[in-house]
């Protein structure tokens, strides 16, 4: 009967220290999850401003090629040429 009751004490003192480690271990994964949900949001902002950033440049280039396209137009309309003749300049 001892070595039941040296058991049982075993048990229950074994159970309490696995449910004291459970715990810690859930919060050092609560710890873990808050902390990759923080740098998750900051790579979705830097996301997202690297995408503006994107757009903007996109933006810049495309007034600037109509910009080069309207000049061509008007320049080659005052010397009564083709855009592609004075275009083919460039290239002379």
């Amino acid at each position: 009967m001892a070595k039941i009751a040296t058991l049982n004490i075993d048990l229950t003192a074994s159970s309490a220290k696995f449910r004291d480690e459970m715990k810690r271990a859930e919060k050092i994964t609560r710890k873990w999850r808050r902390q990759v949900s923080r740098d998750l949001r900051a790579a979705g902002v830097a996301f997202a401003g690297l995408g503006a950033a994107a757009a903007a440049g996109l933006t810049g280039l495309t007034r600037a090629s109509l910009q080069n396209i309207d000049t061509l137009a008007k320049t080659s309309d005052k010397l009564g040429t083709t855009t592609e003749g004075l275009a083919g300049l460039r290239f002379a």
